[in-house]
């Protein structure tokens, strides 16, 4: 219980009810409070009170702590410290005149804590109003500072200050900015040398192309292009101009086979047999148009293991209606399916095959432009079923067949006899 206090007044709080304006000493304990009391109504001259001790206060201001550096202090208009972080330093120790020791309350300018100090100083110049955010310098490093005044409606007001260092406050800020760039530059370390080596995945299949364009102006197309590369488009161009390499040496190679060719069914043979080769084809027709009689005749017949005349297939003439004799007269491109149950006489082709045959018909000319006949492709299966690489394009190449012949000399169109 209280011992001792300052000289000091008190105001009523309500009736029976006392606060001590100025804070109570416990000379007993040296702990700094307030004291309530009142009187105990029915019983006259009795008198209940109640010791509050501010070490209390400090202790729960250590819970506000925002950063290690924070400093936090409730004091009054004085800068007596009334709770503080460290209770110990509520109180300081000293000797009266008369040699006595004693203890009284600490100021915030002796508990060795320069901020506070500062910010104290602060305040002062501020007129004592409240701080909002106030920047000030302590032994060279920015602080923050703000004072609100704590309004308890009794007694003198109280002050609740906090004072923290710019380097606390944005601490997280600079780690998320330091981490920010480190993850950068690891990124960047890591993509560096995944753009080198996907430039050099794309730059050298290119640069191999390139020397593959170089050959076939130079008339060279012997060997096989083995560019690959693992990006689609590259690897579509490098197969596309394999293909164009072998499509014009085959070219080339065929002509001149071609015109060392005098006989006229040999020269027919070959042509079956080259126009198979290069579309693919499971086997190959050419059939041949007779003007003197108007009829559409079989020719030579190729498939994968020789070549035959007079082979067991229908005739047509120009009145029939179907894809081949279209061919002919329209000199158009057209695809014809044959199924098993609605031949036209073409069982020699079907070979069993449950889904038919799909025929290609392509038409073939005479150096004069006249059309001698119609080249028939024939592939097992139906058309949705024909699973050639680059079919299109090899079609285009049989129909330059057409070309070809028209570059024989006139000799070799002659039919032996």
């Amino acid at each position: 219980m209280l011992h001792g206090c300052d000289h000091g007044t008190s105001r009523l709080l309500n009736p029976g009810l006392w606060y001590a304006v100025i804070r109570m000493f416990f000379f007993t304990s040296k702990k700094i409070g307030i004291t309530f009391s009142r009187s105990a109504g029915t019983a006259p001259g009795v008198v209940v009170g109640a010791d509050i001790r501010l070490e209390n206060m400090s202790l729960f201001l250590r819970q506000f702590h925002i950063t290690p550096r924070c400093e936090l202090a409730i004091f009054d208009g004085a800068g007596n410290l009334v709770g503080y972080g460290n209770p110990e330093r509520l109180v300081v120790d000293f000797v009266d005149l008369a040699g006595n020791k004693k203890v009284k309350q600490n100021h915030l300018s002796n508990i060795e804590s320069k901020p506070l100090a500062g910010m104290e100083e602060v305040w002062r110049d501020n007129g004592a109003a409240d701080l909002d955010n106030a920047r000030f310098q302590v032994g060279g490093e920015a602080w923050i500072g703000n004072i609100v005044k704590l309004d308890l409606m009794l007694g003198n007001p109280l002050y609740m200050g906090i004072a923290i260092p710019n380097s606390d406050l944005f601490k997280e800020v600079e780690n998320i900015r330091r981490y920010s760039i480190l993850i950068t530059i690891f990124i960047l370390l890591i993509t560096i040398p995944l753009t080198v080596m996907v430039a050099l995945l794309v730059s050298r299949p290119l640069k191999k192309l390139a020397e593959e364009v170089e050959s076939v102006r130079r008339f060279d197309f012997s060997g096989k292009s083995r560019v690959h590369s693992v990006v689609s488009e590259v690897d579509g161009l490098a197969k596309a101009m394999d293909f164009m390499k072998k499509t014009i040496y085959e070219f080339l190679f065929l002509i001149d086979s071609l015109n060392k060719e005098k006989n006229f069914d040999s020269l027919l043979e070959r042509i079956s047999s080259e126009a198979k080769a290069a579309a693919g084809a499971d086997g190959v027709c050419t059939y041949l148009f007779d003007e003197e009689k108007g009829l559409l005749q079989p020719g030579v017949y190729c498939d994968a293991k020789q070549c035959a005349w007079n082979i067991e297939l229908p005739s047509f003439n120009m009145d029939d209606s179907n894809p081949l004799v279209a061919a002919l007269k329209d000199n158009s491109v057209g695809h014809w399916h044959i199924k098993p149950n609605t031949s036209n006489g073409m069982e020699l082709l079907l070979a069993d095959n449950e889904d038919g045959v799909t025929l290609w018909c392509l038409p073939l000319e005479d150096r004069q432009n006249s059309s001698m006949g119609v080249v028939v492709l024939i592939y097992n299966g139906r058309p949705d079923q024909i699973k050639v690489e680059h079919f299109a394009d090899r079609l285009i190449f049989v129909r330059r067949l057409s070309d070809v012949c028209q570059a024989l000399p006139e000799s070799a169109w002659r039919p032996n006899n």
